[in-house]
């Protein structure tokens, strides 16, 4: 126990919300091997009654994946767009940043399940970061564009990697595939653009969120 308390000292905070994803998804795995599924009290629901039962899900819900490729590739992305972050910014700003992608992209899904005909008949729940994760790399696509990046053998600046992630994101959504979760990706873009660009002009958005983040996390 002390050996765990001392490797968790060690980490960084953004390492430790990449760490808390990571255990959650084990310890929600191994009880789903033990037939304990817990999943059904954090995901979000499309459901509206659903949610208000449970409306501390429109937050939770990021904090799951079901699919662990879907873990590691959020994961990564996560900590590759984070360290580029906190180049620039502090944790508070980041972690704030990646809230209201989480926060925005479940409304947008509950919206969208409840009001789009073609939608309003289909119950599913929707688990994953990915909303926050987009937010806080198009926030640095969009605040740092031409940021150089190494992918492989292929060198890129940061604003071709958003445009390409965003690309990907609306071509899917035509497809209606995962239509829940492709349009929770754009709203998380849409806040890291919106954000951005707001703070380049010299209006910073997220600062009342940010003090209330601060207050928490401390």
């Amino acid at each position: 126990m002390g050996k765990l308390r001392l490797r968790w000292a060690l980490l960084s905070r953004l390492e430790r919300l990449i760490a808390i994803q990571v255990a959650l998804f084990a310890i929600f795995g191994i009880l789903s091997l033990t037939g304990i599924s817990l999943y059904t009290y954090f995901e979000l629901s499309s459901s509206l009654s659903a949610f208000l039962f449970k409306p501390w899900s429109l937050v939770t819900y990021a904090f799951l994946h079901h699919d662990l490729w879907h873990l590691i590739f959020n994961m990564l992305w996560l900590y590759y767009a984070g360290q580029f972050f906190l180049n620039f910014f502090d944790f508070e700003r980041l972690f704030t940043l990646f809230l209201l992608g989480v926060v925005f992209a479940g409304l947008t899904y509950l919206a969208a399940y409840n009001v789009i005909p073609s939608f309003s008949t289909i119950n599913s729940a929707m688990v994953g970061s990915s909303a926050g994760v987009m937010a806080v790399l198009i926030f640095m696509a969009t605040y740092s564009p031409n940021q150089p990046i190494q992918l492989l053998f292929f060198r890129l600046k940061l604003w071709h990697l958003g445009v390409f992630f965003v690309l990907i994101d609306l071509l899917q959504l035509t497809s209606g595939v995962n239509f829940g979760g492709r349009l929770a990706h754009l709203t998380g873009a849409g806040i890291g653009f919106f954000s951005a660009s707001q703070l380049l002009k010299g209006n910073d958005v997220t600062e009342g969120f940010q003090r209330l983040v601060s207050r928490l996390l401390n």
